[in-house]
């Protein structure tokens, strides 16, 4: 399954997004689509990998994490079109 998650946080450094990316990809198959969104490919479930960011030692304000469906269209995303398509169709 596909999940897109949301985040917002206060930290500016990079440092909070570096590690969510990394937490993200121990989930699973991950890309990130913008400093705050991630989509992961895993087959764990939304409160999963919820309660993971929430219990992670980053300091989170807000989490939304939905299941992901085709079709998809995006623009301006972070990671390459390419890996993202590859994901989307796993």
């Amino acid at each position: 399954m596909k999940y897109i998650i949301i985040t917002e946080y206060n930290d500016t450094s990079g440092y909070t997004e570096e590690k969510l990316y990394d937490l993200c990809c121990s989930i699973g198959n991950c890309e990130q689509l913008t400093p705050h969104s991630f989509i992961v490919s895993c087959e764990q479930d939304a409160i999963y990998i919820r309660d993971a960011i929430k219990n992670s030692p980053y300091e989170v304000d807000r989490i939304f994490v939905i299941l992901a469906d085709l079709p998809a269209a995006w623009r301006n995303v972070m990671c390459d079109n390419s890996d993202l398509k590859a994901l989307l169709h796993e």
